[in-house]
């Protein structure tokens, strides 16, 4: 004689028909929530660049004008990505 208490055929389905939908859900879940992660990520990475870019126009004092114009079009590059993104996403 077996230990294990009898299910019925029905019951058992539904068990393993909740739990399917409860691993999909969570699968659904998680790669919902690493996307949101990458695009704020790439803002944010955009957003450091361009801060960074900023903190060496202003702290720096041997650029020429020609390597400060190049920063500033660097600068507003990423601002652009950064805003784009960021229009986007809403």
């Amino acid at each position: 004689m077996s230990s294990k208490p009898r299910s019925s055929g029905k019951a058992s389905a539904s068990l393993e028909n909740l739990k399917t939908t409860e691993i999909r859900k969570l699968k659904l879940q998680k790669t919902s929530n690493q996307n949101s992660y990458s695009r704020n990520a790439i803002h944010d990475d955009n957003l450091e660049i361009v801060k960074d870019l900023q903190k060496i126009i202003q702290n720096c004092s041997q650029l020429s004008e020609k390597e400060i114009w190049d920063y500033c079009q660097s600068q507003r590059y990423f601002m652009k990505l950064y805003l784009q993104k960021l229009n986007n996403e809403s």
